[in-house]
C-alpha cells in the first residue's frame, strides 16, 4: 500500500465509521489513488515536486530511543552511520541523553558524563565485542563533550558470509549515568556481502519514449540482482523513479533502468538530467544483501522533450483494482433489517 494510501485511509476512517449513504469515501479514494499510479508502470514512477530522494531516504539510519523505568528521564536514543555495511569497512555507532522524558529528541541539550558501551552480536557471525563510546573529540567522535558519544567497529571479514547474504547487527547499548542509573536501547544495521557491484560506469539513450539508463555491473558470481534508481533534474531536484531485477552471470555486464518517459512531461523536464542515486542488492537469499547508494552518478546527453513518450501507461491491473471499487462502493445495499424483542 503506498503512502499516499495510507494516509487516505486514516484521514477517511472516521467518516467511513458514521457514512449512512451507499458509497464508501474509503473505496472511492483509494479507487481514485489507483487510477493515479496507473498512469505509470510499477517499475517506474515520477515524484511529486518537493519530494525526497526515495533510494536515499530508504538508507537513512533510524534512530531507536528508550526511558528509563517508568517513563521516565533521561532519554537514551541511539543510532548507526549506515543501514548496511560490508564486510571490513567500519560503522561509527551514536548515543545521546536528553534530559527529558518529551518525545522532541532536541528539546534539552544533551547530557554529557555518561559512560557509553556497546556489545554487538550478528544473528550468523556471533559476538562482535564490546565498544566503548567517546564524547572527548578523538578518534571518530567530532566534539569533546557535545553530549553526542561516539564508538566504532570494523566488520570482520572472518568468518566469512557466503557471497549474495546478509546478517543483521546488533548493537545493544548500556548507558551509565553519572549516578549510577542506567539506560538501554538498541541500534542495528546490516553486514552484507552482495554478489555484485556497480563499478560506476553509466550511459545513455531514449528508448521507446523512456530513458534508457544502464549501469555496468562486476559479478563475482551468478545470481540475481535488484537495481534502483532516481532521476534529478540539474538543480537536483529529484522527479522519477525506476527499478528492475535481472539475473547476472559472473563477469562484467550491464544493467539497465527504463525511467517512463510521462515523467519528463508531467515536470515538464527534458535532457541533460542526473542520475541522482543509483543502488544494486543482491536478492538470492534474504535479507536482501545491500550495496551502497552512489549519489551524483551520472550526467545524461541532453535530449528534446518530444522525444519522450506522452502516453499513460494505464496499468491494467490497476485500472482494473480501481474499477471494482468504484462499482462496489456505488452500489446499493440492502436496507439493514432492525430486530428486538417483545
Amino acid at each position: 500500500m503506498s503512502i499516499r494510501r495510507c494516509l487516505l485511509a486514516a484521514a477517511l476512517l472516521p467518516a467511513i465509521a458514521h457514512a449512512q449513504t451507499t458509497a464508501e469515501p474509503l473505496a472511492l479514494a483509494v479507487a481514485q489513488d489507483d487510477g493515479e499510479r496507473a498512469r505509470y508502470p510499477q517499475w517506474s514512477q515520477v515524484l511529486e515536486a518537493g519530494s525526497v530522494d526515495p533510494v536515499i531516504d530508504a538508507r537513512l539510519p533510524p534512530r531507536q530511543s528508550r526511558l528509563g523505568p517508568g517513563g521516565a528521564g533521561p532519554r537514551l536514543t541511539v543510532w548507526a552511520s549506515t543501514v548496511a555495511a560490508r564486510p571490513g569497512e567500519t560503522v561509527t555507532l551514536f548515543a545521546t541523553l536528553t534530559p527529558t522524558a518529551a518525545p522532541d529528541l532536541f528539546a534539552a541539550p544533551a547530557l554529557t558524563g555518561a559512560r557509553v558501551t556497546a556489545d554487538l552480536f550478528g544473528q550468523r557471525v556471533g559476538a562482535l565485542g564490546t565498544v566503548a563510546y567517546r564524547d572527548n573529540g578523538t578518534g571518530a567522535d567530532a566534539l569533546a563533550r557535545d553530549g553526542v558519544y561516539t564508538a566504532t567497529v570494523t566488520l570482520p571479514t572472518s568468518p566469512a558470509l557466503p557471497l549474495g547474504a546478509a546478517d543483521s547487527v546488533l548493537a545493544k547499548v548500556t548507558a551509565t549515568l553519572p549516578n549510577d542509573e542506567r539506560r538501554q536501547a538498541a541500534a542495528g544495521f546490516q553486514l552484507s556481502r552482495p554478489t555484485a557491484r556497480l563499478t560506476g560506469r553509466y550511459r545513455d539513450a531514449v528508448r521507446n519514449g523512456n530513458l534508457a539508463v544502464a549501469a555496468e555491473v562486476e559479478a563475482l558470481a551468478a545470481g540475481r540482482v535488484h537495481v534502483s534508481g532516481t532521476l534529478a533534474d540539474l538543480a537536483g531536484a529529484p522527479f522519477a523513479t525506476a527499478e528492475a531485477s535481472q539475473r547476472v552471470v559472473a563477469g562484467v555486464q550491464w544493467v539497465e533502468l527504463s525511467f517512463y518517459g510521462l515523467a519528463f512531461h508531467d515536470r515538464g523536464i527534458s535532457g541533460p538530467v542526473q542520475l541522482a542515486s543509483i543502488t544494486l542488492a543482491s536478492t538470492d537469499s534474504t535479507p536482501h544483501a545491500l550495496g551502497p547508494v552512489a549519489t551524483l552518478a551520472h550526467r545524461t546527453q541532453p535530449y528534446a522533450l518530444a522525444q519522450f513518450t506522452a502516453r499513460l501507461f494505464d496499468d491494467p491491473g490497476l485500472l482494473g483494482a480501481a474499477r471494482r471499487l468504484r462499482l462496489d462502493a456505488l452500489s446499493p445495499r440492502p436496507a439493514a433489517v432492525a430486530s428486538g424483542s417483545n
